[in-house]
């Protein structure tokens, strides 16, 4: 498994404990603080895993692109 999947597999299940944990506790205030937390990690976890983009955007050469680093004129 590669990196960017193991790391949004572990966000979304975070988000989910905490979802299940904001079930089970009785305040309302702590309830409420956990689905803050819980409902973005599981959206941002998803969006991490299903990123198939991110990989050829790290493989783009930049200095041989104009007005790079390297670029001589």
């Amino acid at each position: 498994m590669e990196t960017r999947k193991i790391i949004g597999l572990c966000l979304m299940l975070a988000g989910i404990f905490l979802l299940i944990i904001g079930g089970f506790i009785g305040g309302m205030g702590a309830a409420v603080f956990l689905l803050i937390y819980g409902v973005p990690l599981i959206i941002l976890g998803l969006v991490i895993f299903f990123n198939k983009h991110e990989d050829k955007i790290e493989q783009v050469n930049y200095s041989r692109m104009k007005g790079g680093k390297n670029d001589k004129k």
